[in-house]
């Protein structure tokens, strides 16, 4: 998932994530071809890796498409080659994809303001065009300021309902703030291959960036200090998107070089790896301070690992208290009294583990990412243009 794009194509998430080769014989009608265009190297859950996952689910489908991406490192999954272009010429390829007959669906904007303005002028207005934002993983407010920034944007969108709404209340009433659903990679969909090693001492995960909030390097300092004396699990930490040399990150290196058995750093952002250390997990823990609804928290939850989360309103929908998680009042109060219900109440893990699988599995399913997709597809054919309702929403 984190390979740099390079013209070939990226198998990151197993054979279940490659889509049949289509046939090279046959002919694929005009109102099925389908061009994804990400619009920034990777936003909060992931443009590029939307853009590839969302082209294999619809070449199943029987449509015919294309992604481009971003030229240099970007975040990429699934079987189709994306074309990787500078963003001079990654939008008017956009437009000339509308021009040949095809659909084109953008999925992000560039952070910088001019590259994102130039995106807005060159594809707005278009016919079978939809222009998308995601920028789940920042605070409302710093979204709303960079949207406003933005002259013509029609459209944004985010992964929850609660996010949605309070950015529809910043921004101005031409821009339709929308519901899109979060598409699970297969991965995270299959059964376990072999059971967990009972020799492996227990261990804690921590999905998200070094450098976000206070709560990673603070977690690492309660962790090595309070949790792991009393429960004798470790944290394993994984950077999601960790900016490297950041204040943040300085401090969880070097709390885990003084307490090397408690705590451990990784970088590593690949699916395969992302599913065994959650798998094999005690606890995914996210103290996170944002309105979104992370990536990493349906991720765990998906493969049954049970979570400890802080209670923000956008995890509502999918996280509810010792229903599909346990949720404390900040990142760290309460979180060693957590962990140890956890660790020492079977019943309740099993329950945690069954309902949050079951739950973010119906919700976000690939097929429902499926389904959302061409029901928007269909709209933009209807209608001729972008600026119309969304065909459904991750939180119905």
């Amino acid at each position: 998932m984190n390979e740099p794009v390079t013209g070939k194509t990226v198998h990151d998430g197993g054979p279940a994530d490659v889509a049949p080769a289509p046939d090279p014989g046959a002919r694929v009608s005009p109102s099925r071809r389908l061009t994804l265009v990400a619009g920034s190297p990777f936003s909060g859950s992931g443009v590029g890796t939307l853009a590839g996952r969302y082209a294999d689910l619809l070449e199943r489908r029987g449509w015919s498409t294309r992604v481009f991406v971003p030229e240099g490192p970007t975040h990429q999954e699934g079987s189709r080659t994306p074309s990787a272009l500078p963003y001079e010429r990654l939008f008017a390829a956009g437009r000339r994809a509308v021009e040949q007959g095809d659909y084109v669906v953008v999925l992000g904007l560039p952070d910088d303001r001019a590259h994102a303005q130039r995106a807005v002028d060159t594809l707005t207005g278009l016919p079978r065009c939809a222009l998308l934002w995601e920028r789940p993983a920042r605070p409302n407010a710093e979204v709303a300021a960079d949207l406003s920034g933005v002259a013509g944007l029609r459209r944004v969108w985010t992964l929850n309902e609660v996010h949605a709404r309070s950015l529809r209340g910043m921004l101005p009433r031409t821009t339709t703030v929308s519901v899109a659903p979060f598409c699970l990679p297969a991965a995270f969909l299959s059964e376990p291959s072999a059971p967990p090693d009972p020799t492996t001492p227990p261990y804690a995960v921590y999905l998200g960036r070094f450098d976000e909030w206070k709560g990673a390097c603070l977690l690492a300092e309660v962790w090595a200090h309070r949790v792991h004396p009393a429960t004798g699990t470790a944290l394993v930490m994984i950077g999601l998107g960790m900016a490297p040399g950041s204040a943040g990150e300085n401090l969880v290196l070097a709390t885990a070089r003084d307490h090397p058995d408690r705590v451990r750093p990784v970088r590593t952002t690949r699916i395969d790896d992302r599913v065994r250390l959650l798998r094999h997990a005690v606890v995914a823990v996210f103290p996170g301070r944002h309105e979104h609804l992370p990536q990493s928290l349906i991720e765990a939850m998906a493969v049954g690992t049970p979570t400890i989360c802080t209670a923000i309103d956008g995890y509502a929908p999918v996280a509810r208290d010792q229903v599909t998680s346990l949720l404390v009042d900040t990142g760290l109060r309460g979180l060693e009294t957590a962990v140890l219900r956890l660790r020492d109440g079977p019943e309740l893990r099993e329950s945690i583990s069954r309902q949050a699988r079951d739950e973010v599995r119906r919700r976000f399913h690939p097929d429902a990412a499926a389904v959302w997709l061409e029901g928007l597809i269909t709209a933009l054919g209807e209608s001729g243009a972008p600026e119309r309702p969304d065909a459904g929403t991750a939180d119905q």
